[in-house]
Order: C-alpha cells, then sequence, then structure tokens
C-alpha cells in the first residue's frame, strides 16, 4: 500500500495529491494505533512538500498527514510552514499537525493565533485543537477565557466546538448558557449543544459516529448535509 501511495503522490495528476495525501494520513493513522510506523519512502515525500510547496491543499493536507502518522522528524519543517505562511487554512491544519507531533516549541505562537483567527472558525477551531493536544488544561483555561469575552457568532461557535472536542468538563456551565440563549442564532446554539454532547460522551467516538459512516453524500438528504450548512452532519 505504502509503495503505491508514494507512486500516485509522485506520479499521478497534481490535482490528486492532496487526496492521496489525506489516505497516507489515514494509513498513518491506522498503522499508529497498532504500534506500528509508517516507512520512510512515505514520510519522506511529505515532508518534501512541506519543505518545497506553496500549493495551499499539498501543503494543507501533506502537513496533516505528517500530524495524522505521528511522524518524529516533521515538526521542525511544520513550524517553518507555520512561520512562513499566510494563508489561514495552512496554519489551522498545520497547528493541528503541530499538536498531533507534539511540537511544544510552537506553543506559543498557537496561543497568539487563537486571537488572530477569533473571526476564522475552522482555522480557530483547528489551532485550538493542536494547542489542547500539547497541553490541554493550559488550552482550555485559555479558550474558556476567549469564548466568555467573545462576542462574535463565528468565534463563540469555533471555540464552543473545540472545547467539546478537548472535552474540557470546567466549559459546561458556560456552554449550557449559550445553548439555552434564544436571542443568539441557530448554529451557535447547535455548535454549544454538540459541544456538550461531546464532553458527555462516554464512548471513544463521539455519538454522531454512525451518522457519517459509509454515508452516500450524492443521495444525501438535506437534513443530514446540505450545501449550505444547515444539516445535522455540517453543524457537528
Amino acid at each position: 500500500l505504502e509503495a503505491f501511495l508514494v507512486e500516485r503522490y509522485l506520479k499521478g495528476r497534481k490535482s490528486d495529491r492532496p487526496w492521496v495525501a489525506l489516505a497516507a494520513g489515514a494509513h498513518g493513522a491506522r498503522m499508529f494505533a497498532a504500534g506500528l510506523s509508517v516507512g520512510d519512502d512515505l514520510a519522506i515525500e511529505l515532508r518534501i512538500t512541506l519543505n518545497e510547496s506553496n500549493g495551499v491543499e499539498e501543503v494543507s493536507t501533506a502537513a496533516l498527514a505528517c500530524g495524522l502518522m505521528r511522524d518524529p522528524k516533521a515538526g521542525d519543517l511544520l513550524e517553518k510552514v507555520l512561520d512562513r505562511s499566510g494563508n489561514a487554512s495552512v496554519r489551522g491544519f498545520t497547528s493541528l499537525a503541530l499538536g498531533l507531533v507534539n511540537q511544544r516549541s510552537a506553543k506559543s505562537k498557537l496561543e497568539l493565533l487563537v486571537d488572530r483567527f477569533r473571526y476564522q472558525p475552522v482555522a480557530l477551531e483547528n489551532v485550538s485543537l493542536g494547542l489542547g493536544l500539547m497541553d490541554r488544561t493550559a488550552a482550555t483555561a485559555l479558550l474558556r477565557d476567549r469564548l466568555s469575552k467573545s462576542s462574535s457568532n463565528a468565534t463563540v461557535s469555533a471555540l464552543s466546538s473545540a472545547l467539546g472536542q478537548l472535552g474540557d468538563p470546567a466549559s459546561i456551565q458556560m456552554l449550557t448558557g449559550i445553548a439555552r440563549d434564544r436571542s443568539r442564532p441557530a448554529p451557535v446554539r447547535v455548535a454549544a449543544a454538540g459541544a456538550l454532547g461531546l464532553i458527555g460522551e462516554r464512548g471513544n467516538l463521539p455519538w454522531r459516529h454512525f451518522l457519517s459512516n459509509g454515508v452516500n453524500y450524492s443521495a444525501r438528504t438535506e437534513t443530514m448535509f446540505d450545501a449550505t450548512g444547515n444539516g445535522v452532519l455540517n453543524f457537528l
């Protein structure tokens, strides 16, 4: 499988490289869970992309793949990507990858990005998760502080989701207040409610995983997944 992934990454269409990188990351995550590591050939190609490419999708997916496979040699390269890129998507996924490989030298940089990306919810959530993987206690304290002070609905949604993903019980009261606040837009209240569900989840996987497992997105119903972002899988 790894030989095939390397071949497709090097010789396939350029537009396929992000998809191959995601496949490599999924493979690497399974290997890591089994106590194994990915071979050097595959990891090296992803590191080369981090070092040489400027494509947003290429770098974002290569960074995430390196994080998912817990590549111990990718930390410094990921930190350099974080420093040089001005793209929020790249910096968000790179932050998440830095958390996955536990590159603690980047912690202070991620803390600064929590404020910089306060109006960019996807990047903010990824940065928050990366920070939480490095230091959950410090990260959740920072996120709760920012949540208590935020007036932006997008920021409140992203911070709520991140606190839910990090399973922070200290945020339950705050999240409950947001979910009950009828003056807030529905997506904000849903994000808070979803976060509460994640905090209370007893299983290894969130309750919603069975909704997304094996879904035929081409035949989806609007209640499940909607192009305007109003389906269950969009929210949660």
